[in-house]
């Protein structure tokens, strides 16, 4: 065998444990069921607008006399918490989760300027919130929705007598900004 024909073989066996084919069906679909924790992460993108003038007087300088931030974008975040998943019975993949969790967020760039008549602030400070909340999930072989949020992509980890142990899960939130988080079944 050539070097080339050995290494396509071993590229070929790489590929399979790297990307694992979807699970065939809904039977073989390993399913989110009873308590984890997870941890994530949510960042959205820092949208900034910057308006320039003229300084009289002085030939074609201009200098920056307003900055501001778009609202609710420039925000940051880290969740810690935990699901509860039951798995509605003849549905698989379907059910109610729990979930109750601790967000920290805030903007990354927090702005103040003063001007004649006060000072002006944008952007959010950081703060912890603790939120707790029941509804609808719904997963396939590579999507997870939770409490009708957008699909994201979810990558099973290790899965034992057919219940996910570990996944990771990653997408684009309704307001537009990335979000990820990481399972673990207790």
């Amino acid at each position: 065998m050539s070097r080339v024909h050995v290494a396509v073989a071993a590229l070929s066996v790489l590929s399979s444990l790297a990307y694992p084919a979807p699970f065939a069906s809904a039977s073989t679909l390993p399913t989110l069921s009873g308590a984890y924790i997870f941890t994530g992460h949510r960042v959205c993108q820092v949208a900034v607008t910057v308006d320039y003038a003229n300084i009289k007087g002085v030939n074609n300088t201009s200098f920056a006399y307003e900055v501001t931030g778009a609202p609710a974008a420039n925000t940051v975040g880290v969740t810690a918490g935990s699901f509860s998943f039951t798995q509605k019975a003849g549905a698989a993949g379907t059910g109610t989760v729990f979930v109750s969790e601790t967000n920290v967020s805030g903007s990354p760039i927090f702005i103040t300027s003063s001007a004649p008549g006060g000072v002006f602030f944008d952007g959010s400070a950081i703060k912890s919130q603790l939120q707790a909340s029941v509804g609808p999930f719904k997963q396939t072989a590579t999507t997870l929705s939770v409490n009708g949020s957008p699909n994201y992509n979810i990558y099973y980890g290790k899965v034992t007598n057919g219940i996910v142990q570990t996944a990771t899960v990653a997408g684009v939130d309704s307001s537009g900004c990335a979000e990820e988080l990481t399972i673990t079944h207790n």
